[in-house]
């Protein structure tokens, strides 16, 4: 587990942007989209790529607890903008997702 938290944590920690999705997650491929190079130049961003039953997933609802009001987030996308847990998908188009992407836009 503790590669595993070292991956995690690295990803949020050393750039603006982490995502980690599922391919053939289409709110996971929306996400990627929304998040690109071409609509936040400049942005560091990790984009992990998780497979069915990866030990990981369940390492992303323990951590997303603390900022999800005490209760695990269980979908794909996992977002984090300037480490601080977005939610998902849809989750960076609401108020909090777009206050944090305007912050690294500035």
């Amino acid at each position: 587990m503790s590669d595993i938290k070292t991956k995690v944590d690295s990803a949020i920690s050393d750039n603006k942007i982490a995502v980690f999705w599922r391919s053939g997650c289409g709110p996971s491929t929306s996400a990627k989209s929304t998040l690109s190079e071409e609509n936040y130049p400049g942005v560091s961003r990790a984009y992990v790529e998780l497979s069915s039953g990866d030990e990981t997933h369940a390492y992303l609802k323990e951590r997303s607890k603390a900022q999800n009001g005490g209760q695990p987030y269980t979908t794909f996308p996992y977002v984090w903008i300037n480490q601080e847990f977005i939610g998902g998908n849809s989750d960076i188009h609401g108020s909090k997702g777009k206050a944090a992407l305007a912050a690294i836009k500035a």
